[in-house]
């Protein structure tokens, strides 16, 4: 088993266009072979060496839609622990936090990215500062028709 060490691609695909399968870069690369298969798969490249259980070598469309799955396993998988594991969810959202403080600049662009695949998710959460209060015109969330203060002093005249 190989140690916790990161490689690039261009590492890992120089010994792979020399005809080595996974175990012997792996080996070479001194990681993991989950971890040689798993950059292999997402890059889509074939195997070099055949399966010996007499199938064909999977194809790069085949390999790209595992390596999908898997990926959604993992994130039902991750999705739960966070609902129903609180010590996982406090360490999940550290190593985040932390993430995020060191990378800012991906931080920045993931989110650029993300609002152009959702280009309506904040037009339904955002303030409409047009949208008034019905008793002093203060500026107020969207969803409401009364401000904070109106509507207390409403509900406590409603009481009495």
């Amino acid at each position: 088993m190989g140690t916790y060490r990161k490689f690039t691609d261009e590492e890992f695909l120089a010994l792979y266009y020399l005809g080595i399968g996974d175990l012997k870069i792996a080996k070479k690369l001194n990681v993991a072979q989950n971890a040689v298969w798993n950059r292999r798969t997402k890059l889509g490249l074939i195997a070099n060496n055949y399966r010996t259980c007499g199938k064909g070598n999977l194809t790069k469309e085949e390999l790209l839609k595992r390596y999908k799955d898997g990926n959604k396993i993992k994130a039902d998988r991750r999705d739960w622990k966070l609902e129903n594991n609180i010590v996982f969810k406090k360490e999940y959202w550290e190593k985040c936090s932390k993430w995020q403080k060191e990378n800012p600049k991906k931080v920045k662009l993931s989110a650029i990215k993300w609002n152009k695949k959702n280009p309506n998710y904040y037009f339904k959460h955002r303030r409409n500062l047009d949208k008034k209060c019905l008793k002093c015109n203060d500026v107020i969330d969207n969803r409401s028709t009364l401000c904070k203060n109106c509507y207390t002093s409403s509900h406590k005249n409603e009481q009495t």
